[in-house]
């Protein structure tokens, strides 16, 4: 039985018979972990988890018929439930919060920024989706609108509602660059989450919509015109809002789909997620995507999607640096709201501050970057809210941001 040990990074053993794996591995206090399983079988964690200086050993018992070790650098573990029904993992874990609140069965709830409900029973942990999370999911799909707006907790979560590819037609573009515009001016919003209903993330622009114009007097070419600007002009709307925009994508993003990926601040997505750029199969070159994936994927990596037009899987992804977590797909839209709630957590003030001179500098010479963000600090340090954090944390108490 091969056990993937180097998925979870850990040194460790297998011992026929008692089936132990044992190991150690330090994370620090924004690592998460999560166990995942479904009914049958047993499996057994046994783990010392330092949080917040204290330490704290415990061993907890899961229904798993594959039970998962997921921990947010994507790193995992999986143990096969017939040959390791009662195998124990040993794992020096520091930090990870949420494992320690799931063991102790006192998971914060949604208003806390975490939405799943976690029922502790004796002897067994299990987690279980959130029903209001469900019915939220069930109102988006039903919804009329081609970009559906909710929020929660500072969160501002647009999904796309274009079934069956959410094809970013005229009409989308210009909803969801409405939507960015009001949330740059919502004091309420401090993190925006780009999802999409349905099996696709997004296909790209709408093929049809942009062959109807042929029969125009110019063969089209104003409305082509139109489509790729006002594209244009969404992918630069979330690049200069001055709130962070996570892309949640769950299932295939090609084209101007992975374009909006590529573009986003960060992408989190599920193991089944594809992506591409096969503009070129159809003899239309993905020219414009090629602006966000080139400054966003490595170069040589980029310019093979873009030449050979094929999908890569969720793991190349990553490795290309379009994205930057997998996830199984129950626990997608939890793990997108938990890194927004975390990002909310901070400064309004600071996070639009960096996030601008982010890229700012990346278009500077060295030199240049270095004058250019030396000045940046300096103005940051002038902020109530840099003086506010500074004194909080040498006073070791939670700071009160006001985003001035």
């Amino acid at each position: 039985m091969a056990f993937a040990l180097a998925c979870l990074g850990i040194i460790g053993k297998v011992i026929a018979g008692a089936k132990t794996l044992a190991g150690s591995r330090q994370y620090d206090d924004m690592d998460m972990v999560v166990i995942i399983g479904a009914p049958d079988g047993v499996f057994q964690f046994t783990g010392q988890v330092i949080v917040n200086g204290i330490e704290d050993l415990r061993a907890v018992q899961c229904d798993a018929a594959d039970a998962t070790v997921l921990f947010k650098e994507n790193l995992c573990h999986t143990i096969p439930p017939a040959s390791a029904r009662s195998a124990n993992v040993n794992v020096n874990v520091i930090g990870p919060a949420v494992l320690a609140k799931q063991n102790r069965g006192d998971i914060p709830r949604k208003s806390e920024g975490w939405p799943a409900t976690h029922e502790k029973q004796p002897g067994r942990t299990t987690v279980q989706e959130d029903p209001m999370s469900v019915a939220v999911t069930a109102k988006e799909r039903d919804s009329d609108a081609l970009v559906v707006s909710q929020v929660y907790d500072g969160i501002l979560r647009l999904t796309l509602n274009n079934p069956p590819a959410n094809a970013l037609s005229m009409a989308l573009l210009e909803a969801l660059k409405a939507s960015l515009d009001k949330a740059g001016e919502d004091h309420h919003v401090r993190v925006v989450i780009i999802a999409a209903a349905g099996k696709l993330f997004s296909a790209g622009h709408d093929l049809k919509e942009l062959t109807s114009h042929r029969q125009d007097e110019d063969r089209g070419r104003a409305f082509f015109e139109k489509t790729m600007r006002l594209c244009a002009e969404v992918m630069m709307t979330i690049t200069n809002l001055p709130k962070p925009v996570i892309a949640e994508i769950d299932g295939v993003a090609t084209a101007a789909g992975c374009q909006l990926v590529a573009t986003c601040d960060l992408a989190i997505c599920t193991d089944t997620s594809t992506f591409g750029t096969p503009g070129v199969n159809i003899g239309l070159f993905c020219s414009t995507p090629m602006v966000a994936l080139s400054r966003t994927a490595h170069r040589k990596q980029a310019m093979e999607m873009l030449l050979t037009g094929e999908q890569v899987d969720a793991s190349s992804a990553r490795e290309y640096g379009l994205v930057n977590r997998i996830v199984p797909k129950e626990y997608l839209r939890t793990v997108t709201d938990k890194y927004a709630a975390v990002i909310a957590s901070k400064s309004p003030l600071t996070l639009k501050i960096g996030k601008e001179a982010f890229y700012q500098q990346l278009e500077r010479p060295l030199l240049e970057a270095y004058d250019y963000t030396a000045w940046v600090m300096t103005e940051n340090m002038m902020a109530r809210d840099a003086e506010e954090g500074i004194n909080a944390f040498l006073e070791k108490r939670d700071p009160k941001w006001t985003g001035r």
